[in-house]
């Protein structure tokens, strides 16, 4: 069995957009913690493995936890947080392009990319390329 405990905690600063945001949505708080427990009881063969949930429940961070030497990703960005990452844009320009791919959540866009669910990378980088191509 694998057990697995795994607590990402990120305190973005206290920037303008991240105020900005804040104060916007009526945040008290601008911690963002999130801890993935659980056990894994693997074969000792086994070939295809599945870990299924929704978006944001830590299936990318257990894998990548459980079987690193297996889990690869291709994207490239720093460790700033989203919003400092897209282009020369408003923040207007930015929430109305992030909220259609269902990244809409004020406190994920104060996250830096690397701590992203694999599927929450997939849609802001897709709102990254149509904010880099306005």
């Amino acid at each position: 069995m694998q057990n697995f405990d795994i607590i990402k905690k990120f305190t973005p600063d206290e920037c303008f957009r991240n105020l900005s945001i804040k104060g916007k949505y009526d945040i008290s708080s601008i911690i963002v913690e999130e801890n993935f427990t659980g056990i894994l009881d693997l074969p000792a063969k086994w070939n295809i493995g599945l870990i299924v949930g929704h978006s944001g429940t830590g299936k990318s961070t257990i894998a990548k936890h459980i079987f690193p030497s297996n889990y690869r990703r291709g994207f490239v960005w720093d460790d700033r947080r989203i919003l400092d990452n897209m282009p020369d844009k408003t923040m207007k320009e930015i929430e109305s392009t992030l909220s259609p791919f269902g990244f809409s959540s004020p406190l994920q866009w104060l996250k830096p990319y690397s701590i992203l669910s694999t599927g929450q990378q997939m849609r802001v980088d897709i709102a990254r390329a149509i904010l880099s191509d306005c």
